[in-house]
């Protein structure tokens, strides 16, 4: 990793690689390896892919400080799309500014809304099961 001129998703595949089992993330009483988190991000980055985004598309995160936050960031990078984080504590009306100032072609997080894709939903973790998991852009 020392002098590696390399992205995000090619550091983090570094790291991954040094210890697969040490702990990456941490909320609460669970806890991800770097293993896990890996898998993990890499299915969602293919998940991505699959739902048409390319490199430099942009994807609205509204979500709350969480491992879906964290997971979402690492995937982002995997698939090459930069990740616009949108706070969902944020009052509406900045909310709805930012989302149509960001441009995204989709928005991601954690409760049910319109043109948002809920990632705690039956409907999300069906389709996040039908992608192989995939790696980073080269």
């Amino acid at each position: 990793m020392a002098g590696s001129t390399g992205g995000f998703a090619e550091l983090f595949g570094a790291v991954v690689a040094e210890g697969p089992e040490r702990v990456a993330l941490a909320c609460g009483a669970r806890r991800w390896t770097y293993a896990e988190l890996d898998a993990w991000t890499g299915r969602w980055a293919a998940w991505l892919r699959s739902r048409g985004l390319r490199a430099g598309d942009r994807v609205a995160l509204l979500l709350p400080r969480s491992p879906e936050w964290v997971a979402a960031v690492v995937a982002a990078a995997k698939a090459g799309v930069v990740f616009v984080p949108v706070d969902p504590a944020y009052p509406p009306a900045r909310r709805e500014q930012m989302l149509a100032d960001a441009g995204a072609s989709l928005v991601l997080g954690t409760e049910p809304a319109p043109g948002v894709v809920d990632l705690r939903s039956a409907d999300f973790a069906a389709e996040l099961a039908a992608v192989a998991p995939a790696r980073p852009w080269p």
